[in-house]
């Protein structure tokens, strides 16, 4: 069928390993705007991306195309370093991180 178009949207919640309370306020949503960043450039609909110290919910629209656990995969490897280091080189790392991603036009 010619125009026709798909999308599904999805929840994913994911702990921080051994349910660690690693996701500091004061940098958390920096966090997540990568995660979203992250999204975008897999052609992505970051929708919401949220959560408290231990755990982070993404509701995404995802379309027909991209695997779910490929998408969940990149997300999780492209942020983990960031919560692997110290609050002073996270904020270092996010803010270079966040100036570099492409942002692709909706």
């Amino acid at each position: 069928m010619a125009g026709t178009y798909s999308q599904i949207y999805i929840q994913v919640v994911f702990a921080v390993k051994g349910r660690q309370n690693l996701l500091h306020k004061d940098w958390r949503d920096d966090v997540f705007k990568y995660m979203s960043g992250i999204i975008k450039n897999k052609g992505q609909k970051p929708i919401i991306v949220n959560g408290v110290s231990d755990h982070v919910h993404v509701f995404v629209g995802l379309k027909p195309s991209m695997a779910l656990s490929d998408l969940v995969r990149d997300i999780k490897n492209n942020s983990r370093q960031i919560v692997k280091l110290g609050n002073a080189q996270k904020l270092a790392l996010l803010l270079s991180k966040l100036s570099k991603i492409p942002m692709k036009a909706d």
